[in-house]
């Protein structure tokens, strides 16, 4: 992978995301230096379908997206759902 030094990376998710989806593209962004911000609907935890926690950096509503050069979406159905509803993650 590129390096990403410098690079500011968004993951948007929520509850219901698909595990290895967010967690294995972001431990290699931040091996490849980038920065990672995880953004949701709400300032909690979200949890994914196999159970794995993470803490949320932003909410949806603080983000901007002129602060960050790339956006992660995990997959996860319910996770997409919750996030096309949400008019600050659109």
């Amino acid at each position: 992978m590129a390096q990403l030094s410098n690079r500011k990376v968004a993951v948007i998710a929520t509850h219901g995301f698909e595990d290895s989806e967010l967690t294995s593209p972001v431990d290699a962004v931040k091996e490849a230096g980038a920065t990672v911000t995880i953004i949701s609907t709400e300032d909690q935890p979200i949890t994914g379908k196999n159970g794995t926690e993470v803490q949320v950096d932003l909410t949806s509503k603080q983000a901007k997206a002129e602060d960050f050069d790339a956006l992660l979406l995990p997959g996860g159905t319910g996770n997409a759902d919750q996030i096309r509803m949400d008019e600050h993650a659109v």
